[in-house]
């Protein structure tokens, strides 16, 4: 299901998956590792984010997935169904989060993803992966540098060597 939906929509359930419970600038960095690694690896949204294992939220098994088809039926529900002129995108966001969720953050989400594609500031400072704070620091972050800590993530950027 979550690959029938486009780049912007895709994007916007990557943050909501992993950074719902922070703020509007956590969930902005987010969006901007994704597009750091779109940039890096010269590839689209849909394929950075669809590549397994890259984002948690989307792993098999991870409650947060069931909860993300959840939303992307939703999505292809209402982009069938609702009349021609009602078919945005921001739209559709703003319905989900009123009748599925009713708490503002996939809306945020949605806001977020936008300007992230928009081509907005990367707060990141060029970050292409980050962790949680709570989790144990995993083997991948030896060949990193941390570029920032903002909220509950740490980023990181590939080592020059």
């Amino acid at each position: 299901m979550l690959d029938k939906l486009n780049e912007l929509e895709l994007l916007t359930l990557v943050i909501f998956g992993e950074a719902r419970g922070l703020d509007h600038c956590g969930r902005l960095a987010v969006g901007c590792v994704v597009r750091n690694r779109v940039m890096k690896n010269k590839t689209n949204y849909k394929i950075e984010i669809l590549k397994p294992y890259q984002f948690s939220c989307f792993n098999p098994g991870d409650p947060n997935r069931e909860l993300l088809e959840r939303i992307a039926k939703k999505i292809e529900y209402f982009k069938e169904s609702l009349p021609p002129i009602q078919r945005k995108t921001e739209e559709i966001f703003n319905r989900l989060d009123k009748t599925l969720l009713g708490e503002g953050a996939l809306f945020d989400c949605y806001t977020c993803a936008l300007a992230v594609m928009k081509g907005c500031q990367d707060i990141t400072t060029g970050a292409t992966h980050y962790i949680a704070t709570y989790w144990a620091m995993p083997e991948w972050i030896k060949g990193m540098r941390m570029t920032k800590i903002i909220g509950q993530h740490v980023f990181f950027v590939e080592k020059c060597f």
